[in-house]
């Protein structure tokens, strides 16, 4: 299902010489008084409207008006979904959205990483060291890219590219944990002229290893 986030409207307006009007319901900014100033913006996030500016010279602006935002919830014994930030309330998982994106109902068969869907297929992005734990049997597609060297000192070459595996159609079995390692980028060199950085960490899923 699409979630599409909207702006807001604009908030209340302030007089010129009066008071600067109060934001309204809904964490709307406040209006701002005199010329050349700007009225204040909303809060992100909030759909709060912008406040007004009530001088009368051209210089002054309207505030910005705040964000809106999409929060859903269900049944956490229903499957845990996929989309926006999620937190859990009692015996429900909530699922909230402060920027437009798609909210899946299809339930990942498999744990670990960040798990993301596209064009039919979860993906599990691992930026860090974890595990992978498939829930079913499943066929699954790894790419595997080591960490990148480190760069030269004075007169220097760039460091090189971690190494790159891909497999296609591996089998992966039901209530495995597969190891990941994610290598860790290599440091630059410092000193004297013309060092060398030191080589980028091995990435590894299960057996396989980038490097």
């Amino acid at each position: 299902f699409p979630v599409t986030i909207g702006g807001c409207g604009g908030g209340l307006g302030a007089g010129a010489s009066g008071s600067a009007g109060t934001g309204g319901t809904g964490d709307g900014a406040s209006g701002a008084k005199g010329n050349d100033v700007t009225g204040g913006s909303a809060t992100a996030n909030t759909g709060g409207g912008g406040g007004g500016n009530g001088g009368g010279s051209t210089s002054g602006s309207g505030g910005a008006g705040g964000s809106g935002i999409v929060i859903l919830r269900a049944l956490t014994s229903a499957g845990t979904f996929t989309g926006g930030t999620q937190t859990t309330s009692g015996s429900y998982t909530i699922y909230t959205f402060n920027s437009s994106g798609n909210f899946i109902t299809a339930t990942s068969k498999a744990t670990g990483g960040t798990i993301s869907f596209a064009d039919g297929y979860f993906y599990h992005t691992f930026t860090s060291s974890g595990s992978f734990t498939p829930t079913s049997n499943l066929s699954i597609d790894v790419l595997t890219i080591a960490g990148g060297g480190g760069g030269g000192c004075q007169y220097g070459g760039g460091g090189g590219a971690g190494g790159v595996s891909y497999q296609t159609g591996r089998s992966a079995t039901t209530s495995t944990a597969y190891t990941v390692t994610v290598g860790a980028g290599g440091n630059g060199a410092s000193s004297p002229s013309g060092a060398v950085g030191s080589s980028g960490s091995n990435s590894v899923f299960d057996t396989t290893t980038s490097n």
